[in-house]
């Protein structure tokens, strides 16, 4: 699979997916609601930290963002990649992203209905 690399703020950062922060995605992680950080057709982290994951773990999440005035939402199986107890964020990578899911993600990146 194709990766990209990103450089800013000094750092360099492997992706295999460009990274958004805008729309804001709103997910809901085992009865807990977190705000996104940033987010991309392969995964998402999270700003906060849930209690009760741990890397490698598998989560069912539901995830929503606003966009031209349309809300859009999806619900996806996802791996817990990293938590960074220093900067407050979980990052994870989503687990076989359902059509429905897919697609609510890829009107949030273009503004279109499908």
């Amino acid at each position: 699979m194709r990766r990209v690399s990103y450089q800013y703020a000094g750092r360099t950062t492997r992706r295999r997916d460009r990274r958004l922060e805008l729309p804001l995605l709103k997910v809901e992680v085992g009865g807990l609601v977190f705000d996104c950080v940033d987010w991309s057709m392969g995964g998402l982290c999270l700003n906060g930290i849930h209690p009760h994951l741990r890397p490698e773990a598998e989560v069912q999440m539901t995830f929503s963002g606003l966009r031209s005035g349309v809300r859009r939402s999806g619900r996806t199986l996802a791996r817990v990649v990293r938590i960074d107890r220093r900067k407050n964020q979980t990052a994870f990578e989503f687990v076989g992203l359902p059509d429905d899911a897919f697609a609510a993600l890829e009107g949030l990146i273009t503004g279109l209905d499908h």
